[in-house]
């Protein structure tokens, strides 16, 4: 998770999403279950920091799209049809989460 530069604690970025006003922004949010390991010293999983984020921004009242997925079970179609950029993100069918987690 991006931090600025002499940023020492992890997790800046989530910080700012938590403290700031919201925004008319949506997010798609997407992580493997296997980016479990920490990502630096003391620093959480990759994993661990998405799921914060997500619980943040759905406090915040956001509308979140978010995916984990297992890469031993194969890439998900949402990601090979285009993950981020897929034209359905924002419609009613798409699977925005709203507190729950979908998994593949």
């Amino acid at each position: 998770m991006y931090s600025p530069a002499g940023e020492s604690e992890p997790e800046w970025l989530i910080r700012q999403f938590a403290a700031s006003p919201k925004l008319p922004i949506r997010f798609h949010l997407d992580c493997g279950l296997m980016e479990d390991r920490p990502s630096g010293e003391a620093a959480p999983s990759i994993l661990a920091t998405n799921r914060h984020l997500r619980d943040v921004l759905l406090a915040k009242g956001y509308r979140v799209h978010y995916l984990e997925f297992n890469p031993l079970r194969g890439i998900p179609r949402t990601l090979v049809r285009g993950g981020i950029a897929n034209p359905r993100f924002g419609d009613r069918r798409s699977n925005a989460c709203n507190g729950q987690i979908p998994r593949t």
